[in-house]
């Protein structure tokens, strides 16, 4: 699925939870154009054939986490320099260090309109 580039900031949220994915889509759409995926896999196949400005990534999902979905984008030159929010709906110590040890920037789950909001435009204002 490639994306046709506009002028707005192109984003791929990711999260097995279909809610959350609507929830960013609906917060976001209005400034940002939202790509949605539901798989790591997906995800991963789309960035092969397209230029992403930020990733919203979901931690916890099957199959493969959000922290291998990381590790996997990071060793490509394309997407290395892309900047990341992790999502999590577990406020545990070990995840939230090991996000801030990758120096990237994180939401707890559930997410507010506005914290969603804020954090997207810090993150591509360091672009």
């Amino acid at each position: 699925m490639a994306v046709k580039k506009n002028i707005q900031p192109l984003i791929l949220a990711v999260d097995d939870d279909s809610i959350i994915r609507i929830h960013v889509k609906s917060s976001l759409k209005s400034d940002y154009q939202i790509v949605p995926m539901a798989t790591v896999k997906e995800a991963l196949t789309f960035l092969d054939n397209n230029d992403v400005d930020l990733i919203i990534l979901d931690i916890d999902m099957p199959e493969m986490s959000g922290f291998d979905m990381y590790e996997n984008i990071k060793q490509k030159g394309k997407t290395k320099n892309v900047p990341v929010i992790f999502l999590t709906g577990v406020e545990d110590d070990d995840i939230i260090d090991k996000v801030k040890a990758l120096n990237e920037d994180y939401i707890l789950k559930p997410i507010s309109t506005e914290a969603l909001l804020s954090h997207v435009k810090e993150q591509l204002k360091k672009k």
